[in-house]
């Protein structure tokens, strides 16, 4: 049997895994059953959705180290970040995950299709998985980036795009 696997990084109250379920030809997938669902979301408050089984909800923010981060923001409906220097803004610690060494784990699979909605943190977890070549495990790639939380953010976009293209990921702006 082929593996396959949806990952949502950035998850807050779950509406991304329900879309992959309920319209995955969103996402360009006839058919959800086979797929391991992931979904990273540090911000524990949004938890209580209503989310089925077969999503393995992991309380940790997408990032480039296995380490704790300040974590700004995510009061109600408002997102949150781990990029804010906490010398500007203080918040909570939440555990990071190296995103880059969690991904290999899917060495082998049909598909791998990742969702990255992570609040300024997308540039330099993109950064290093296309420095270390693991990108190229992703078969389907969906990205909204945030100019508003990291300098050189256009520039870094545009950079980002190119690699991507490069290696052959799918991809579309999320």
């Amino acid at each position: 049997m082929s593996r396959k696997c949806f990952v949502d990084c950035g998850a807050f109250t779950g509406d991304t895994c329900n879309l992959f379920l309920e319209h995955p030809e969103v996402f360009g997938v006839e058919d959800p059953d086979g797929y391991d669902l992931y979904a990273f979301e540090p911000g524990k408050q949004h938890w209580d959705f209503h989310q089925p089984e077969r999503v393995t909800l992991i309380n940790q923010a997408v990032w480039v180290a296995d380490e704790q981060r300040n974590y700004v923001g995510g009061a109600g409906n408002q997102a949150a970040t781990i990029v804010i220097d906490p010398e500007v803004l203080r918040g909570r610690p939440v555990e990071c995950v190296d995103f880059d060494a969690w991904l290999r784990q899917f060495e082998g699979y049909e598909a791998v299709l990742v969702k990255m909605d992570i609040e300024g943190a997308e540039f330099p977890v993109l950064e290093r998985l296309l420095e270390t070549g693991t990108l190229r495990l992703i078969t389907g790639l969906f990205v909204e980036f945030h100019f508003n939380r990291c300098a050189d953010a256009a520039e870094r976009r545009l950079a980002l795009l190119e690699g991507i293209k490069r290696a052959g990921v799918p991809f579309r702006e999320w």
